[in-house]
């Protein structure tokens, strides 16, 4: 159901009976702007954010699940991109920033993920039961 509009008139009556309901209205508008623009500068933020250029190495051996975090470890900040090969001798699935054990990465097969921005913060690596697979790559930063 639409809410209904106040006329000029019922506003003035509103302002002169209860002189708060303005600061409150007013102050509300504020914080909703405020809120809009704090937003908006989180957006571009990450759109302008440049990579310094620094390569991030990776080298490791999954026989069972290995979450890599970037924010809480080395480098300690997020990437922007990444580049990771299987090198075997079984599959391994990867996800980025959230756990999704859906698409193996067969050995030799190579995965690159660009995040168009710092968005990298956590690099998922698992095999399933009894396999292992060696995964060396790199991530922009």
């Amino acid at each position: 159901m639409p809410i209904k509009k106040p006329s000029e008139r019922e506003l003035d009556s509103i302002i002169k009976e209860r002189p708060y309901a303005l600061l409150i209205l007013q102050t509300q508008i504020l914080y909703d702007v405020a809120g809009m623009i704090e937003e908006a500068l989180e957006r571009l933020e990450k759109g302008l954010a440049k990579p310094r250029g620094l390569i991030f190495p990776l080298n490791v051996l999954v026989d069972k699940m290995v979450v890599i975090d970037f924010v809480k470890g080395l480098p300690y900040t997020p990437l922007f991109s990444i580049t990771i090969f299987n090198d075997g001798p079984d599959e391994v699935y990867p996800s980025v920033n959230e756990l999704q054990k859906q698409t193996p990465l067969k050995p030799g097969e190579q995965l690159n993920i660009d995040a168009r921005g710092a968005g990298i913060e956590r690099l998922y690596l698992d095999v399933d039961a009894n396999k292992k697979a060696y995964v060396r790559g790199f991530g922009l930063y």
